[in-house]
This record gives C-alpha cells, structure tokens and sequence, in this order.
C-alpha cells in the first residue's frame, strides 16, 4: 500500500505544478487503464444491474430519479449545459472545449445577472447563475474529466452524496480528518468503482485532490492538521476504497449495505493496509 501512496503523491504533485490544460489531458493520458483519452472517453456509461446504457445526462437523471435520488435543476443544468457544449463543438480539442464553456458560462452569467423589472435593474436568481458558481468552484482537473464525460460526472455527483449520507447515517456527522472521514471516502471510491468503472473512479478522485498549491498545503484545516496530511490520508484511503470493489461486482452482488461492510472491516487505522485517520 506505501506504493500506492507514493504513485499517488507523484500524480498529485505533477497536478499542482501544471499550468494548462493540455497538460491535464496528457496526465490523464499516461493514468488512466486506457490507452488514450478517446478511448476512455468512448466507453459507454451503462447500467450494471440492468445492462442499457445511460447514452445521455437526461438519461442519467432519470436513472437517478428511479433509484430514489433528487436531481435538482441546478446540478441538472450545469451538466446538461457542458454535455450540449460539447455537442456543439465535437469537433475540437477537449482543452479548448473547457475554455469554450468557461467563455460561455461567463457570458450566460452577464447576460443573466440581472433582470428588467418594472424600469428597475434587479439580480436574477437564475438557474444559470447557481450552474455557473458551482462550475467556477472546480479544479480545472474536475473541469476536464467533466468536459470529457459529462454522464459519468453528474452519476459521480449523486454518488458523492450518497457516501456524505452513509456518513452521517453510521456516525452522525461528516467529519475532517477523523474516522468518519476516512469512512466517506473509502464508500465513495468504492461506489464510483462499483458503478463507474476502476478507471473514472481513480481519476476523479485523484482530480479531486488535485486543486491546492503546495503552499495552500502547508495550511493548516480547521481541525488543526496540515493539508498535506489530510491530501495523503485522503489518496491512501480513497485506493483502500476502491480496492475492495472487484471487476465482476455489480449491484446485483454488492448492494451498497454490503459494500458499506466491505468499507467497515477496513477501519483499522493501519496506514499499511486499511483506511486510517489522523485524530479521533
């Protein structure tokens, strides 16, 4: 597992030191268990437990509505917003495709901040304006894997909440740095794999992590602990996570009460071999 941990440090430092997104692409490139971006980009997002596939975001938000999840309109937005982008722009470099829709949040937002009321100019509460605060909150790696696959990245949102809810549910919080962190993300990763694949489920999590300078890591969090520590405490456990999902688990064989099990029986606070956290 030290290995694992050392592989992941060098992608996250190589992460921190680039400057364009180019060279996020040839990062992806080079980490991914594919041969090249394309071809990760063309496997097909499909349901493991009924076999069709979800060709589409509005099909992944149905998905998600009939497995019991809210999809708000303005997560919906967002995704269904780059997925039309790049639709529109087939054609074009997936680095270009970002800025395009970095270009075109931007206008969205200007045009859409404000509105004609009765010869008065007030703000808009628009659905756009709250898509594109939430775009602009990601790392230009979390931006790239979106523009890549805007289908697996609005299922990898509703995964993400359901490990917050797992959470909560075992612990009663979500916390930072402790075992209930260590918790969330060893049941996210293993829910992305599970569902999305080792490949995806390795580069958004990495991605993720990705977005802090060295000196922002040298910060301390709120819990007292450095960042850096909590960057590594949240890589190891993170492949610890998807280390439990093999390749032929479904949800047919592994519901998410069974892989929460799998998770639970890894909370050793071993750094060697199971998930482990920094402070009680």
């Amino acid at each position: 597992m030290d290995s694992i941990d050392e592989a992941s440090k060098e992608v996250i430092e190589v992460l921190d030191s680039i400057e364009s997104c180019e060279e996020v692409v040839e990062l992806l490139e080079r980490e991914l268990d594919v041969n090249s971006i394309e071809d990760f980009e063309d496997q097909p997002l499909i349901n493991r437990c009924t076999g069709e596939e979800l060709a589409t975001v509005e099909d992944v938000k149905l998905y998600l509505e009939r497995t019991k999840h809210y999809v708000d309109e303005t997560t919906y937005t967002m995704y269904k917003t780059v997925e039309e982008q790049k639709e529109n722009n087939n054609e074009i470099p997936l680095t270009k495709l970002v800025k395009e829709i970095n270009d075109q949040a931007e206008l969205e937002l200007s045009t859409n901040s404000k509105i004609d009321m009765f010869g008065t100019k007030v703000k808009a509460s628009s659905l756009y304006t709250v898509a594109y605060s939430t775009w602009t909150a990601l790392t230009t790696e979390e931006k790239v894997l979106i523009a890549l696959d805007p289908k697996k990245a609005l299922y990898t949102k509703y995964l993400t909440d359901d490990a917050y809810t797992y959470t909560k549910d075992k612990f009663g919080y979500n916390g930072l740095g402790d075992k209930s962190d260590g918790f969330r993300h060893g049941v996210w990763n293993a829910l992305m794999t599970r569902d999305l694949g080792r490949s995806w489920a390795k580069s958004y999590a990495t991605a993720h992590e990705s977005g802090k300078s060295n000196a922002e890591l040298e910060k301390k969090a709120s819990d007292g602990k450095e960042e850096k520590f909590h960057q590594k405490m949240d890589l190891h456990n993170n492949e610890v996570g998807r280390s439990v999902i093999k390749w032929y688990d479904t949800t047919f064989n592994v519901s998410d009460k069974e892989l929460q099990k799998r998770i639970e029986k890894k909370l050793t606070n071993k750094k060697s071999t199971g998930i482990y956290w920094l402070h009680k």
